[in-house]
């Protein structure tokens, strides 16, 4: 999906959010590929495993807080790229966010996001990496179900209270909405945490 980033002050005009199901290659083996369709394009590409991805959401607001982090100077990393994976991982060690958000040969599901200024750019990388990985889009790698949501909660600390207390009911969507919101606060405070 196609999210507009109206910022003036960013340095991208749009982010595309997707996933990809039934992955085929290994990241190691097409990252020199991956860099010359950034270049050829004029885009950046960040992968990512999507057992830990809440929702599209969470990936958009991961990209808004790293335009803004870069625009005030306020980055850990020098990369755009690691800094998107910082905030989707909620935390400052570019190490364990590339451990636990980063892909791997055993990850057959990923999210990822395309930044760019131009649709079509974007839409031509999105198509030359589909036939790079050879898996299937898919949007719904980036749901939360029942198992991903406990592996969501163990990566990012979220107790059982913390959740209720969040949450209009004991609903499992609301309990769902809940910790999207959860992590999405995560995020915006990632900036005070310094």
């Amino acid at each position: 999906m196609f999210k507009e980033l109206k910022d003036e002050e960013f340095s991208y005009k749009w982010v595309y959010i997707t996933g990809f199901s039934n992955i085929k290659i290994s990241y190691r083996e097409i990252e020199d590929e991956i860099g010359k369709i950034q270049n050829n394009h004029k885009v950046i590409i960040q992968f990512f495993n999507s057992k830990l991805i809440a929702s599209w959401q969470h990936l958009f607001f991961s990209v808004i807080h790293s335009l803004k982090a870069f625009k005030q100077g306020m980055n850990i990393s020098n990369k755009l790229e690691l800094e998107i994976l910082l905030y989707t991982s909620a935390q400052h060690q570019i190490k364990v966010a590339i451990e636990r958000f980063g892909v791997n040969e055993e990850i057959k599901n990923i999210a990822m996001i395309i930044l760019g200024n131009s649709k079509e750019e974007i839409e031509n990388s999105k198509l030359n990496i589909s036939e790079l990985i050879n898996g299937t889009e898919n949007e719904s790698v980036l749901n939360i179900d029942g198992k991903k949501y406990e592996s969501i909660c163990n990566n990012f600390n979220i107790t059982q209270l913390e959740i209720e207390t969040t949450s209009v009911s004991s609903k499992q969507d609301d309990k769902m909405e809940a910790l999207k919101d959860i992590i999405l606060n995560r995020i915006a405070f990632l900036v005070f945490e310094k």
